[in-house]
């Protein structure tokens, strides 16, 4: 069967996301004023696209990019034996609207023009007399009945977004617009700022009241952490559904999100930043059931990997770091020259399990193995008792505890310099490395041990001393699996008062048995060896933290500009007091190359640095780092987002604490 439409009707995204969802195959092709193209879908998976002379990704980035101009022919159940693109549906989804974002997709031109497709493509005119304006309806009759219920067993089933009608058509006497029913306005991100904004976001609410959809319908580069906030806040809101004569229907409405300020403090508040290993499952469980036994005591949990746990106990933004690789000789300098002494507590431990898809014949893998897969020096499955075809493979990003450890203790495990390969395909959260092994059959990741029992997915052997040995409590807690680490939670100083009682309970038979609960090893040590029982009646430790001024760049922008004048005048006139010495550093989002993130944090450090010295600070107080993206503010997956973490920090250090 075949049927045409064009994207005004129904976008590509959309489309792409019914066939996934549906796992259907077929052919689409494509007409657009500057050029031609095709897509080949296959069980739900994009193998093939070409438009114009684009191939792979890039063409389907300019197929996302399309105007609604734009018209396609879909012709179910047809295959093709061309693989030209290997990524997820969602992950090509989101890459391709992040390119549309920041103006990096490719432009076709021309008709295809290889010799297996030419004279395939139907005529553009052909195309244009076909559109139907029933065209969203028979793509139901081709693919089948539109439900996104397969793609998660913990969500409940929602309708597909091009079902959805705007709520301003809602005008009959039977009609009703969503009604909130659950949901608090947002608590504003700064609390010095003059300006309460309402943000506006364009949201899509499901039949069942959830909000499966959210995006800000006018954005304003000067409160991008604004609207970060009122995304995450409205993404968790509940409705009363809309209805349409009388039944409910998903709706596309614009709901504008008002913030609240800061409640007062009525008891204590500890911020514990860090490990997403830990921070995942783990320390929520944690944190639930201490807050039960507490209620005076309120714990925050982020958990954006290792790194940023250590940034926040240095800048004061975090009473506790969790991390699941050990600290870096460098962040014990940094330490040193602040004034602080690190206390390390092991929570667990854990094993890094080796993933691969269901479906791979392969069932161990030795040490050498791995790191030949994941250096790219081993590309085809066929080396390591597989299938022909060439590996992918995946991992965390390099600010990730789980991705340390996994190339220090594999790529770089003889003092070496390897690296990840090139391609080498890096995802934010372990949940969404899990979900792409299980669709890839080509895939590789290594994940933490909580992460493993996922559908679609098998752990492998890795070969020890012992010959090959499965990640278990056992051999995790024995020494004989060869990937194992240590979690482990970091303070400033002694723990003492709320902090310490939060890390007691932790270390506790009913701490260690949520530890085990979550897929981890408990560490069975003695609490109260580790913590005196006597701290916990004291007050907490103070620390008066460094004074941080952030510096804020524009996308690819390196050099400071009249926009960040009263911040570099702040600086200096702290620096002219002579008792502060300045530590910069530069950061990037992660766009680009790791080349791209370092050369571009590293002059956004020096423009700093020349700015300073211009205003006559000393040169000799002024210290730069280059950190590229290894240590975001905000996750790096929105363009909100992306914008806070283009920056440099500069931490004022008193020059007494400073070594």
């Amino acid at each position: 069967m075949t049927l045409t439409g064009k994207f005004s009707d129904l976008p590509l995204t959309d489309l792409i996301q019914v066939l996934s969802a549906n796992q259907k195959t077929c052919r689409v092709f494509i007409n657009v004023d500057e050029a031609d193209g095709e897509l080949y879908v296959d069980h739900g998976q994009i193998v093939h696209a070409q438009f114009g002379q684009l191939f792979g990704t890039e063409a389907v980035y300019a197929f996302i990019a399309a105007s609604s101009r734009a018209r396609f022919l879909l012709q179910a159940g047809v295959r093709t034996d061309r693989r030209t693109v290997n990524d997820s549906t969602p992950a090509l989804i989101m890459e391709g609207l992040r390119r549309i974002d920041e103006g990096m997709v490719s432009r076709p031109t021309g008709p295809i023009s290889t010799a297996s497709a030419r004279g395939a493509l139907p005529r553009a005119s052909a195309l244009r007399a076909g559109v139907a304006a029933g065209a969203i309806v028979a793509v139901g009759v081709v693919i089948g009945v539109v439900t996104f219920s397969n793609v998660s067993a913990n969500r409940s089933p929602v309708v597909s977004p091009e079902a959805a009608i705007d709520a301003v058509e809602l005008t009959g006497s039977n009609d009703r617009r969503p009604r909130l029913l659950r949901g608090m306005p947002p608590v504003a991100p700064r609390k010095d700022s003059g300006l309460s904004p309402s943000i506006v976001c364009r949201i899509l609410v499901q039949v069942d009241g959830k909000v499966t959809d959210a995006s800000v319908y006018r954005t304003r580069p000067d409160l991008a952490a604004f609207e970060s906030v009122a995304l995450a806040a409205v993404e968790q809101y509940v409705f009363e559904p809309a209805l349409r004569d009388g039944n409910p229907v998903p709706v596309r409405i614009n709901w504008p999100v008002t913030f609240a300020d800061a409640p007062r403090e009525t008891g204590v508040r500890l911020n514990i930043k860090g490990s997403d290993t830990i921070g995942g499952a783990l320390g929520p469980a944690l944190v639930a059931a201490f807050e039960a036994r507490h209620p005076d005591i309120s714990v925050e949990i982020e958990a954006l990997g290792s790194s940023t746990g250590f940034v926040g106990l240095f800048d004061g933004t975090a009473d506790i770091a969790a991390s699941s690789r050990p600290v870096k000789p460098k962040e014990v300098a940094q330490a040193e020259r602040l004034g602080i002494r690190l206390e390390e507590l092991v929570l667990g431990y854990d094993g890094i399990a080796i993933v691969v898809h269901r479906d791979n014949p392969v069932t161990a893998l030795s040490l050498d193995e791995l790191r030949w897969l994941f250096s790219g020096e081993v590309r085809r499955w066929s080396k390591v008792g597989g299938d022909r075809k060439r590996v992918v493979p995946v991992s965390r990003p390099s600010y990730s505890g789980t991705h340390g450890f996994f190339r220090d203790k594999v790529l770089r495990i003889d003092g070496g310099d390897l690296r990840f390969s090139k391609n080498t395909k890096y995802l934010e959260k372990n949940e969404e490395v899990v979900a792409y092994v299980a669709q890839d059959p080509d895939a590789i990741t290594y994940v933490g041990l909580a992460w493993v029992s996922r559908p679609g997915v098998k752990v492998l052997s890795v070969v020890g001393s012992r010959g090959p040995v499965r990640p278990t409590s056992s051999s995790i807690r024995d020494g004989s699996y060869p990937i194992s680490r240590p979690l482990l939670l970091y303070t400033r100083g002694v723990p003492k008062g709320p902090m310490a009682e939060f890390l007691r309970f932790v270390l506790s038979a009913d701490g260690e048995a949520l530890v085990a609960r979550n897929g981890f090893v408990a560490s069975e040590a003695d609490v109260d060896a580790l913590i005196d029982p006597k701290l916990v009646e004291e007050p907490m430790t103070s620390y008066v933290a460094p004074k941080v001024v952030r510096v804020f760049f524009g996308k690819g922008q390196t050099d400071v500009d009249a926009g960040v004048e009263r911040q570099i005048q702040r600086i200096t006139q702290v620096m002219r007091t002579n008792a502060y010495r300045a530590r910069i550093v530069g950061h990037s989002d992660a766009s680009g190359t790791r080349v791209d993130h370092r050369v571009v944090s590293r002059r956004r450090a020096q423009s700093v640095q020349d700015a300073l010295v211009a205003r006559g600070v000393d040169p000799t107080l002024l210290d730069i780092e280059a950190a590229s993206a290894s240590r975001p503010l905000v996750s790096n997956r929105t363009r909100g987002g992306r914008r806070e973490n283009r920056r440099v920090d500069v931490t004022l250090i008193p020059r007494q604490q400073a070594r």
